[in-house]
This record gives structure tokens, C-alpha cells and sequence, in this order.
């Protein structure tokens, strides 16, 4: 199998595809939550509570958990499996779950910025491949 550094535009279009995917998922967790906290007497959650800082921070991890299993399972979230690309290290191995939670991070930080990097990067690696020691390939 031929592979080599993921093109920015098939990178971007993956990224496009998982983002909604990915958002789907969290706005299907949101509704069910915010049911279950309405049914159970909740109320609202209101901008600013505690209660609505732990909701981000569980809605964050749904989503790590989204990519960090397509990641660490066969290395292709469903966008990255529509546009023949693949994450792994810089070894050409599969990414494990610590690699996975510094991509993540990394590319959570400043994903514009980070995407864009490639295009001025030597290799082509996007700024969270480059700082998680990770690359994602074209699978021809």
C-alpha cells in the first residue's frame, strides 16, 4: 500500500466531514443530558454555574472519546476513512491512547493555526502532528 503526507485539502475535507460527525455526536449527548437533568428536576442550566463548566467538560470528553477511538482503533476516524487518510507516528506504527490525548490537546488549542502550519511546515505536518509526534498519511 503507497501512502505519503496527507495534502492540506484532503486534510481539510476530512476535518469538514468529522466535524460534523463529531458535533452530531456531542449534540445528541447534549439532549440527552439535558433531559435527564430536566426530567430529574434540574431546571436550566444556567451560563456561568459550576453545573455548566462540568457540562463543557463532559461534552469535551465525548468528543476526545470520539476521536481517540477511531484513532487508536485502526487510525481513521469515518471522515478520515472517506478521504483515504490515516493517523500514525512519525514510526509509521499505531498511535496509543497517550499519543492520542496529545494530539487531541494539541490540535484543541489552536486548530486553524495548527492546520494551516502544514502548509510552511517542511514535511507537511499539521502543528499538533508535528508537537504529538504524529502524522497523518494518504493511503493510495
Amino acid at each position: 500500500m503507497n501512502s505519503q503526507i496527507a495534502p492540506f485539502r484532503r486534510r481539510l475535507l476530512g476535518m469538514i466531514y468529522d466535524t460534523i460527525l463529531a458535533g452530531g455526536t456531542v449534540v445528541f449527548v447534549a439532549i440527552i443530558t439535558l433531559f435527564i437533568l430536566q426530567v430529574n428536576g434540574m431546571g436550566e442550566v444556567q451560563p456561568d454555574s459550576p453545573l455548566s463548566h462540568l457540562l463543557f467538560a463532559y461534552y469535551l470528553l465525548v468528543l476526545f472519546i470520539y476521536f481517540a477511538w477511531f484513532w487508536t482503533h485502526g487510525g481513521q476516524t469515518p471522515g478520515m476513512k472517506i478521504w483515504k487518510l490515516r493517523v500514525e507516528t512519525m514510526q509509521g506504527r499505531p498511535i496509543n491512547i497517550l499519543e492520542a490525548i496529545a494530539r487531541f490537546g494539541f490540535a484543541l488549542l489552536l486548530p486553524v493555526i495548527s492546520q494551516l502550519w502544514s502548509l510552511i511546515d517542511k514535511d507537511k505536518l499539521a502543528l499538533h502532528d508535528r508537537l504529538s509526534a504524529t502524522r497523518l498519511i494518504w493511503i493510495q
